[in-house]
This record gives structure tokens, C-alpha cells and sequence, in this order.
């Protein structure tokens, strides 16, 4: 049996109602006198697809948390229609407190000439014969033995006497 949960219905409030002030999730865990890290666990445990049962209060305080910061967004998103001198100010909080939904997106194509794809040359290619020359002095460094011996098979190569 674990220990007790921290996530008390207090707490739970107060975290919600400091997130959609506007807080952090950092700040909101400080004035909650948790650690932030105990907060993405809250929201790992409410959020998952199986939660079980016993999780309920997890799933209550996820589901909370997430409409609080919704709440906060579309407060911003107000203001900032409201008084055109709060552009800046609320597109600097939505694209920073809420990257994925507002944050700019760059999309990078890599092409060569013409829109065609990029050359590449392979300047190096070793043979079956090399490779295998490879492996056994490799083998043989590992082990200790002399290049040629019965490396390869304690390296788990191929068994002595045995070709490729």
C-alpha cells in the first residue's frame, strides 16, 4: 500500500483557481506547498486510459486543471479583441503559456536543386570479405586472441570453421 495522496479537495481548488488566474503550473504548486513535479503526476494519473477506480480524484482534478487553464486562454483571448493595446501582451502569454495552440509553426523542406531530391554519394563501401576481416580483428581485440583464431565464435560470430 502506497502512502496517502497529498491531492486534498482544498488543494485541489486552490490549484485550480490560481491556474485559471493565470499561474503557472509552478507557481500554482509553491502557493499549493507542493513540489511542481507533484502536479504533472496528478495529471498523469487523471489523464491516462485506464485509470482505475481509485483514481477518480485524479481524473476530477485533471479534468479541473484542464478547463481552468481553458479558462485562462479564453480570458486572454477577450482582452486581447477587447483593447488593441493588449496584443502584445496577450500573444506573448497565449503563444508562451500555450505553445502547441498558439505558438508559430515553421515547416522546413529540404530539397535540392529544382525542388529535387538532395544527391548523396556513398564514398565509402567495404565488402563481405573486409567486413568479416573487420569483425575478427575487432573480436580478437575483445578477447585478447590472436586475428584468424576462434574470436569470431566467442565474440558470438559464426562457429569455427564454419563460412558465411
Amino acid at each position: 500500500m502506497g502512502r496517502p495522496t497529498t491531492l486534498t479537495p482544498e488543494r485541489h481548488a486552490l490549484i485550480v483557481k490560481l491556474v485559471a488566474c493565470g499561474n503557472s503550473k509552478t507557481e500554482a504548486a509553491a502557493l499549493a506547498r507542493i513540489h511542481r513535479d507533484t502536479i504533472y503526476e496528478w495529471l498523469h494519473r487523471g489523464e491516462a486510459r485506464d485509470a482505475p477506480e481509485s483514481d477518480e480524484p485524479f481524473v476530477q482534478f485533471a479534468l479541473d486543471f484542464r478547463a481552468a487553464e481553458a479558462r485562462y486562454a479564453r480570458r486572454l483571448r477577450k482582452a486581447l479583441l477587447a483593447d488593441p493595446k493588449q496584443v502584445a501582451g496577450c500573444t506573448f502569454l497565449l503563444t508562451h503559456r500555450f505553445p502547441v495552440e498558439y505558438g508559430s509553426r515553421q515547416v522546413v523542406e529540404v530539397s535540392g536543386p529544382n525542388g529535387s531530391p538532395i544527391a548523396h554519394e556513398h564514398r565509402h563501401t567495404i565488402t563481405p570479405d573486409a567486413l568479416s576481416e573487420r569483425i575478427d580483428a575487432l573480436a580478437a581485440r575483445l578477447t585478447g586472441e590472436a586475428p584468424g583464431s576462434d574470436a569470431r565464435a566467442l565474440a558470438g560470430g559464426d562457429e569455427p570453421g564454419r563460412t558465411g
